[in-house]
């Protein structure tokens, strides 16, 4: 019975573990911190970051531009706004092939 109680207490800490490991490994590779916010329509947004830095409790503050756009799957329109990552060469490390091929863009 004792060792059927382990048992179980061990596969629910592992798979408590591993649900929250990823989410934990993509906003650490996205660099994202504590808490991360998507804001629209923000006249400066360099001033904003500027307040937010000047908090005594923020670390860092990092500003990412994005798209917001309806769209339209399948012929089903979403019922909110789609956020694309601005692509910026000099920050990102990803390598976009141009329309010929042999190329990056």
């Amino acid at each position: 019975m004792l060792f059927m109680i382990s048992l179980s207490l061990a596969v629910v800490l592992t798979v408590w573990d591993s649900s929250t490991r990823y989410v934990r490994e993509e906003m650490g590779r996205l660099c994202f911190g504590d808490l991360a916010v998507w804001v629209s329509q923000v006249s400066d947004i360099t001033q904003l970051s500027n307040e937010i830095d000047s908090l005594n409790l923020v670390e860092k503050t990092g500003v990412q531009k994005l798209i917001y756009s309806a769209y339209e799957t399948s012929g089903q329109e979403s019922d909110s706004e789609g956020q694309l990552v601005v692509y910026d060469p000099e920050e990102y490390a990803y390598r976009i092939f141009s329309d010929d091929l042999p190329g990056y863009s």
